[in-house]
Formats: structure tokens, sequence, C-alpha cells
């Protein structure tokens, strides 16, 4: 629950404090009175993007702070703005990253806004939601991990391609299999891949059915 809300040069705010009493909180005002500013403070807070521009005309710095009733106690969020562009996050009084504040915004509060149903529209947004209504996330990260592996394993494969781009057979063969290759798999190798541009999968295929490599 948000207790307590401080706001400091921020947008066209100098300077208010509200105590949240427990139960329902209504702010009203006309059009331009500040509202959705408020809203956009705590936003900041919970680790919304900042910027210069919502430091208050001829104000260095912008100050938005709360205090939450958690299960855990009492937290306290604060960050501040700078006119160069510069933030900072602080948590019960210890720096914080953006990242932080967002994973601890989804224990303190939840915000919707008057748009928020729009997101139904954004085709990005369509799988997700998907895989979440089918359950199927535990899956989808076995999937993505997969992936990254496969990923991985083209990049090093890619590489020991263009490692051996260029190195004659017999080269290839004794960095594998040692000084000691024989003649008879140099022979071998090279008769493997004429005509063909030697690939790191196929120099591996040739060499371990080779006997040198048998007998070790």
């Amino acid at each position: 629950m948000l207790r307590y809300l401080s706001i400091e040069h921020l947008a066209v705010i100098d300077k208010v404090e509200i105590e949240f009493e427990p139960g329902l909180n209504v702010l009203t005002g006309e059009t331009g009175a500040g509202k959705s500013i408020l809203v956009e403070a705590v936003g900041l807070l919970l680790g919304a993007r900042a910027s210069s521009d919502l430091v208050r005309t001829g104000e260095d710095v912008a100050t938005i702070q709360a205090i939450f009733d958690s299960g855990d106690g009492e937290v306290i969020v604060r960050r501040e703005l700078t006119s160069q562009g510069r933030s900072r996050a602080f948590v019960n009084g210890a720096l914080a990253t953006a990242a932080t504040l967002r994973d601890l915004a989804s224990r303190l509060i939840e915000l919707h806004g008057q748009h928020d149903h729009q997101g139904l529209l954004e085709a990005d947004s369509h799988l997700d939601l998907l895989d979440a209504y089918a359950g199927l996330e535990p899956v989808r990260a076995k999937v993505a991990d997969a992936f990254q592996r496969l990923g991985a394993l083209r990049a090093e494969l890619e590489t020991l391609r263009h490692r051996y781009e260029g190195l004659d057979t017999a080269a290839i063969a004794r960095e594998v299999l040692g000084r000691d290759a024989s003649a008879q798999t140099l022979e071998a190798l090279a008769k493997g891949l004429e005509g063909k541009e030697p690939t790191a999968r196929m120099v591996a295929s040739l060499v371990l059915s080779s006997p040198d490599f048998q007998r070790r």
C-alpha cells in the first residue's frame, strides 16, 4: 500500500506531499492541475524511464519519495532526476538500479491507466498473452534456452571454419592427431577433401574415422 508520496520540482509541481489513508483515496481537480503527474511520479519510483524534461524549469533536481507498507514492513523509495539527464534511485537509503525498482514494483503496487486496454491491440504482445493463457511459459523458457545455445554453437562452428580455411589437410590432421599422423591418414584426409572447401565439421568427421584416431 502507498502510504506517503512527496514530490519536488517535477514538471509543473513545485512541492507537494500527500498522506494516503487505508481504503479508497480519490484525487480530483480540473484539467491541467497535475493529477496525471502524480501517477507519473509513482511510475518513476517503480522504474519507469526518466527524462530531463521532467525536471521543473529553473531547477537542477527533481525528487520523488514514497513510503510503502508491505508484508515485510515499511519500504522507502526515492528517485532523483537531474536537468542533465542523470537519475539515481534509493531503496531504504541504499542505491538501487531501475531493474531493482521494477522488480520491487510487482510486490508493492499496481498501476492502471485509462489507455491500458489499448495494449491488447499491439501485435507484439499477442504471443505473450497466448503463451500465458496456455500455460506455456516453462516450455517457452526451455525453447529460448535451446535457441541461445544453438546460436552459441553456430558461432563456435563459424569460428572453427574460419580457423581451418586456408590450411592444407596435412596441417589440419597434424593439429588434431599430433605430429605422428601417418601417411595413410594424411592421404585419406586429402582424398576426402578433394574438390571440396574444407569445413570444421567435414574435417572432424574424416579425422574421427581415421586409423590414427581409432587407435587412441
